[in-house]
C-alpha cells in the first residue's frame, strides 16, 4: 500500500503518469493483455534491470515461473 501512496504523490512532484503508473503503460502498449490464454502461450519474456547506482545487475526470466507453475500458471488480475 506504500506503494501506491507514493504513486499518489508523483503527479504533484511533475512526474507525467506514462512514466510511473504500470497499468497506463500496460493499457496503452497491449490493450488485449487481459484477453491473453496464458495457459497456451509459448512466449518467453526477459527484462534486464540495472541498479545505476550501485552497479547491481538483474534479470527477469519468464521461465522461471513456467518452471514453478507449468501450463497451470495463475492469471493475471
Amino acid at each position: 500500500m506504500i506503494i501506491k501512496a507514493v504513486a499518489a504523490c508523483l503527479p504533484r512532484l511533475g512526474a507525467r503518469k506514462q512514466y510511473f503508473d504500470l497499468e497506463y503503460m500496460l493499457a496503452g502498449a497491449c490493450p488485449d493483455f487481459g484477453k491473453i490464454d496464458w495457459q497456451r502461450s509459448e512466449t518467453r519474456l526477459l527484462i534486464g534491470a540495472s541498479e545505476v547506482i550501485k552497479g547491481a545487475e538483474a534479470v527477469f526470466d519468464s521461465d522461471c515461473n513456467m518452471a514453478a507453475y507449468g501450463k497451470n500458471m495463475p492469471k493475471p488480475k
